[in-house]
């Protein structure tokens, strides 16, 4: 299978938020209804429905018109579903469309991820199935740190 060209681009997530088509895509591409994205779509709901803004930034990657993966920056703190202090840096999820994993999608989300963090803050990451666990084992260059792998620890 060749390699789809991949367009990323940068979605404020309050935008994403108020615009349902965004929205709905962004919901349909998780790992399941209880996913740690879906979790976090479902919070940032909560914080838009008090009034306040949500401190995140989505990368959605796009092969033409296809949304076929994406990354979710976060610096909202998160008690409820992996205890992430925002003051550790930045939360980071991905993910990536089943038929085109493998081919460094997610490698690109990560790396662009890192540029709009720049070198000040690290990213945390949790590690909701194998596949990812090996994604960002095999990423280990980067200034990573596993919430789940911090979580067994305590």
């Amino acid at each position: 299978m060749k390699k789809p060209s991949v367009k990323l681009k940068i979605i404020d997530m309050n935008d994403a938020m108020e615009n349902p088509k965004v929205l709905a895509s962004l919901k349909e591409l998780t790992l399941c209804g209880l996913s740690g994205m879906q979790l976090t779509l479902d919070r940032y709901e909560d914080i838009l429905v008090q009034g306040e803004e949500i401190r995140g930034k989505a990368i959605v990657a796009y092969s033409g018109a296809i949304l076929i993966a994406w990354g979710l920056l976060s610096w909202e703190p998160d008690d409820e579903v992996v205890d992430f202090d925002s003051s550790l840096g930045v939360y980071f999820q991905i993910f990536v469309d089943g038929n085109y994993r493998r081919q460094g999608i997610g490698t690109k989300l990560l790396a662009r991820a890192r540029k709009i963090i720049g070198s000040k803050e690290r990213l945390n990451v949790s590690c909701w199935s194998n596949g990812a666990t090996a994604f960002y084992r095999s990423n280990q260059d980067q200034d990573l740190i596993d919430l789940f792998d911090v979580l067994e620890e305590e």
